[in-house]
């Protein structure tokens, strides 16, 4: 057949197609109607049964009048089950987010879901779903396999890489706790008007031990504090977060980072290789820097992961996506208490309990109460310095690199930056030293840079403090956040 008699073909069979197409096109908005407006059904299921609906109308009227294939239907009705699964997958998707999420009317949602897809939807059902029985087997799973990463990679953009996921991604997650700060940060940046705006890091430790609430009404409304704490976060998730908050037009006078030690006697060893940093990635990495995060990795099985994770984000969220698709009401129910939770921990108070009765110290030695169990009492120590010169000095290398690089966006948008040694828990006595530690020079800072006396906040490390081997209560997250207010305050640190 010559390639004029080839167009002319495919121009009838796209008629006939668009005809067939009204056809399901007045299924599924007729019953989706019909099962609403009549019989009370909710949209979104009124809308997935008239997909099903239209199955065998859309099955028949294809092979028979649109294509007109010749080949044997049983393989026919699996291949256009499983392709039309996944067009209907896409569709309701597309549906779910304009309709659930962004309040379209859902007739309207309908109508775009089921145009989403058209052009695309003609030629898979006429190259690979109702071919003729000639053709080869081999050129059509070729086809087949090249529509299947097609449609995955479609996929995988317009749900993950354009942002639409993160915004159901689960609250609690580590993914969905980044979604918030940077949301939370926004409406901090447009309600803060002309005050002075400090932004804190940190991980769970300064999410209980910080309010921001507290420094606010220190401050009298001329200096605003953002706690954008993130718990299980790392000095490598807070560099990208804070690249991410100003790439936003978040704009900050201050910025203030806690270390757990200025030489990096860390609770974690091997942080380099933390593969759980890869959680909090996917609303902070754009594509152009997938390659330059992997190589922060040390290990290259680590980094051949952090590679695939960084472009394909539904590997990285695959337990958030199952999670939502198995209770997809359930979830935005959590998200909508998500989004509300912003001002409830602003107000938060901190936790009541404290150690006072679980251990005390003798000397530079702990003793816990009988009943705590000697699993508990392991937490309350720090980890030993690490056993060979190696490891520890690439420990502070790692911490190096990635405070340095704070310091640098800090530096590249005119804001000041205080580092201090957080409170480490509850028993100070036990915790070395730090006073000698050069932080300037074991960090490799700037002058531009403040660090504050290592023994600023030791004070706190104390059993009343505290009501965990890590987190503050409510009387030290009041007294730290005090105790800040007044270094920073005392710095005169803020915009250059």
């Amino acid at each position: 057949m010559c390639k004029k008699d080839d167009i002319r073909k495919i121009l009838r069979q796209g008629f006939l197609f668009v005809i067939a197409s009204g056809i399901g096109f007045l299924i599924n908005t007729g019953v989706t109607v019909f099962l609403h407006e009549v019989l009370g059904i909710s949209p979104g299921i009124s809308f997935a049964v008239a997909l099903a609906c239209a199955y065998a109308a859309n099955f028949f009227n294809n092979r028979k009048w649109v294509f007109s294939s010749d080949a044997a239907p049983g393989p026919q009705v699996v291949r256009f089950l499983l392709v039309s699964l996944l067009f209907r997958l896409a569709e309701y998707l597309v549906f779910f987010i304009l309709h659930y999420l962004l309040g379209i009317h859902y007739l309207a949602a309908v109508l775009i879901a089921l145009l989403s897809f058209y052009l695309v939807k003609f030629f898979v059902y006429r190259d690979l779903v109702f071919t003729s029985g000639k053709q080869p087997v081999v050129p059509r799973l070729g086809r087949a396999l090249a529509f299947a990463v097609l449609f995955f990679l479609v996929i995988e953009a317009g749900l993950f890489g354009t942002g639409i996921f993160l915004q159901i991604s689960q609250p609690a997650s580590y993914c969905g706790q980044v979604v918030a700060v940077l949301r939370n940060a926004a409406n901090f940046q447009e309600e803060s008007g002309d005050a002075q705006r400090v932004l804190v890091l940190g991980d769970s430790r300064m999410g209980e031990g910080f309010s921001a609430r507290i420094c606010d009404e220190l401050g009298g409304g001329r200096r605003l504090w953002f706690n954008a704490s993130v718990p299980g976060s790392t000095p490598r998730v807070w560099s990208y977060l804070l690249e991410e908050l100003l790439r936003q037009g978040n704009d900050y006078d201050l910025v203030v980072l806690p270390l757990q030690s200025l030489k990096a006697r860390t609770s974690e060893r091997y942080m380099a290789d933390r593969e759980l940093d890869g959680q909090f990635m996917p609303p902070l990495l754009p594509y152009s820097r997938v390659y330059e995060y992997s190589t922060t990795f040390d290990k290259e099985p680590l980094r051949r992961k952090m590679l695939v994770r960084g472009f394909l984000r539904s590997f990285a969220l695959r337990k958030d996506i199952w999670g939502f698709l198995l209770h997809p009401l359930r979830r935005l129910k959590d998200v909508a208490k998500g989004r509300a939770a912003y001002k409830s921990h602003y107000h938060y108070q901190g936790r009541e309990e404290d150690l006072t009765d679980k251990v005390t110290l003798a000397g530079n030695n702990a003793v816990f109460a009988p009943e705590v169990p000697q699993a508990e009492q392991n937490q309350f120590v720090l980890l030993p310095e690490g056993p060979t010169e190696e490891i520890r000095e690439k420990e502070a290398a790692y911490q190096r690199k990635w405070v340095k690089g704070i310091e640098r966006s800090c530096l590249d948008s005119g804001a000041g930056l205080i580092i201090f040694l957080a409170p480490r828990g509850p028993l100070g006595a036990v915790y070395e030293s730090e006073v000698e530690v050069d932080a300037h020079k074991q960090l490799g800072l700037s002058d531009e840079t403040t660090v504050l006396p290592a023994d600023t906040f030791s004070g706190l490390e104390k059993p009343e403090y505290f009501f965990d081997h890590l987190h503050m209560n409510g009387r030290g997250r009041e007294k730290f956040s005090h105790l800040i207010y007044d270094f920073v305050a005392g710095t005169e640190k803020g915009k250059r």
